[in-house]
């Protein structure tokens, strides 16, 4: 290490070290907010997707159930 005047290693300032720390916070920052917006956009398309699919459900079952009520009368008029 290199040694300064002092005949000590020099250390870097407390100023350059809190740089780094806010430079990482703020990366950190952006990232999170970034992770977040993504995670929100997922579930949005996700629950979208599950609505659809439960409409289609939904629509099929009382399909089947109006079809086996027709038989049903029809085969008991």
């Amino acid at each position: 290490a290199y040694k300064g005047e002092s005949g000590k290693p020099d250390a870097p300032s407390y100023d350059s070290h809190q740089q780094k720390l806010d430079s990482i916070n703020d990366a950190y920052k952006v990232k999170k907010k970034d992770a977040d917006e993504s995670f929100d956009k997922d579930c949005t398309e996700a629950e979208n997707e599950f609505r659809e699919k439960s409409k289609e459900y939904i629509a099929a079952y009382i399909k089947n159930v109006n079809t086996t009520l027709e038989t049903f009368q029809s085969a008991h008029p």
